[in-house]
């Protein structure tokens, strides 16, 4: 999942595409983007998405959207916290081009969705949300640890 707007830049929308990504409008309900997520899952493929909505810069990890637990919650899938340290020095915001960086990706325990009987509340994705939010910064954390 990669925001529309790389899309217009042709080398690199074509170059998403191969890669197997697909655009979604950020800011909105995207129904297509959340179709395509909820498809691949469905066929048992992982997907890649920052719940953040976009990079951002410091050791904290701040204000998460709720789409991430959303779609674990319609799929019944776990959903895997990805910390990865050293990055905002390979490609800082409103760069064109990504800069060799050595990298440290920390993998943290898989949590499980939102479960209730029939719709899950807001406030249930709101606190598994707030969950995973716990768990990236643990495991973003360990990933500055040289």
């Amino acid at each position: 999942m990669a925001k529309d707007s790389l899309y217009k830049i042709k080398p690199i929308g074509k170059f998403l595409l191969h890669l197997g990504a697909f655009p979604v409008t950020r800011d909105t309900a995207d129904r297509d983007s959340m179709a395509a997520s909820e498809y691949i899952l469905q066929q048992g493929q992982a997907l890649i998405l920052f719940p953040e909505g976009t990079r951002k810069e410091g050791p904290v990890i701040e204000h998460l959207r709720d789409g991430a637990m959303f779609i674990a919650s319609r799929t019944n899938s776990l959903v895997v916290p990805v910390g990865i340290g050293g990055s905002d020095k390979s490609m800082k915001p409103g760069a064109k081009f990504p800069r060799p960086v050595r990298i440290k990706i920390v993998i943290g325990k898989p949590i499980s969705p939102p479960a209730a009987e029939g719709r899950i509340s807001r406030s249930a994705i709101s606190a598994k949300t707030q969950e995973l939010q716990k768990a990236l910064q643990d495991v973003y954390d360990q990933s500055l640890k040289v």
